[in-house]
């Protein structure tokens, strides 16, 4: 089975950042996904015009309530990295804000993907499906690896329309 580098997660609608933010995380860690804090950063997303927050190295000292509280607050959201006991590195979540405001999005990317055999893949896919049964979305693609997502929300959308993907919701 292929790995999917990073996969795209569109909401079906803009959301309330900090409820949506305390809210999957809550999710996550149900699922046994925990925010890496050793030898991790929040790194803050880069908005057009605006100079990004420097990133904050996470530590053990610093609660999840702390980081999500943090994230939150940066209108163009941000990236964490996070792991889970069955797969064998850490992957990451950045959280998209195409309007400043809302969230308007994810993409999970597998930080070492080429190391991944069939049996990880598998595992990681596996995640991502389930990560994606907690969330009301529009789109799901990956493996995403060409499309930039500093373009505009509607470019985005539709470079999406005109390209075939591993994962497209659009086949299911």
């Amino acid at each position: 089975m292929a790995s999917y580098n990073t996969t795209l997660i569109l909401l079906d609608e803009r959301k309330d950042t900090k409820n949506f933010l305390f809210l999957f995380h809550e999710q996550l860690k149900s699922l046994g996904i925990l925010i890496e804090k050793e030898n991790s950063f929040l790194v803050y997303n880069n908005k057009k015009n605006d100079i990004e927050p420097s990133p904050i190295e996470l530590t053990e000292d610093i609660s999840d309530f702390e980081i999500i509280n943090l994230l939150s607050q940066w209108k163009g959201l941000g990236i964490l990295e996070y792991s889970h006991a069955d797969i064998e590195f850490i992957f990451s979540i950045n959280y998209l804000s195409w309007d400043g405001v809302h969230i308007e999005g994810i993409d999970i990317t597998a930080i070492d993907s080429f190391l991944l055999d069939d049996s990880i893949s598998k595992k990681f896919n596996n995640m991502i499906f389930k990560i994606i049964k907690f969330l009301n979305y529009e789109i799901v693609v990956g493996n995403i690896s060409n499309l930039d997502l500093t373009e505009d929300l509607e470019s985005i959308k539709k470079i999406i329309e005109k390209k075939s993907f591993e994962i497209d919701s659009r086949n299911w």
